[in-house]
Order: structure tokens, then C-alpha cells, then sequence
């Protein structure tokens, strides 16, 4: 499922909350697109909420086929040292903060 929130998020660099695997989480969205093997990722760094991992905040790639839900806070963010936007495991990019 793709989710043009999540470009808008990106471009607006504004924290989106999502629903992902049953758990809600708040996260700062920085690439959305596609794998080599076709997998729609999105990276992400988590802010707070439900982690799998047990790690609940840093650095995230999440597949958009397990996202339930996504809505666009109003809350912006700014780029975290960190970030790289030529992030390899993303080889197809719809949208990602772009960074001077």
C-alpha cells in the first residue's frame, strides 16, 4: 500500500504517527521508497511507541506493507545528525528530506 502522506510528511518534515505491527509509534520520516528486491521501506527515526525490537527510540526501517495507519502531525522536525540520505537499502526513492 503506498501512502502520499508519508511524501507530504517528508517534505513538510513534520513527525507522522503510525500504526505499525499493532503498535502505535511516533517517528520522524526521512526516505520512503523501494528496495532492490521491491519492498516499499520507509526510515525512519522513532521517537517513542511500541518496538519489536525492544529499542523504542533511533533509527528505523520500517516495510509500509506492515503500516495500518499513518497520519501527519502538525509537530516538525529538523534533521538529525546521522542521516544519510543516500541510505543504500533504499535503491528506489519516491521522497526523502533533503538535507544543505
Amino acid at each position: 500500500m503506498t501512502y502520499p502522506a508519508l511524501c507530504d510528511a517528508i517534505r513538510l518534515k513534520h513527525v507522522v504517527r503510525l500504526v505499525y505491527h499493532g503498535g502505535a509509534r511516533d517517528v520522524e520520516p526521512y526516505v520512503y521508497g523501494r528496495s532492490a528486491t521491491g519492498d516499499e521501506l520507509l526510515r525512519a527515526y522513532q521517537l517513542h511507541g511500541a518496538s519489536r525490537s525492544g529499542a523504542v527510540a533511533g533509527w528505523k526501517t520500517l516495510r509500509v506493507a506492515d503500516i495500518s495507519s499513518v497520519s501527519v502531525t502538525f509537530e516538525p522536525f529538523t534533521a538529525r545528525p546521522g542521516y544519510d540520505p543516500g541510505d543504500p537499502v533504499i535503491t528506489f526513492v519516491n521522497c526523502r528530506v533533503e538535507v544543505k
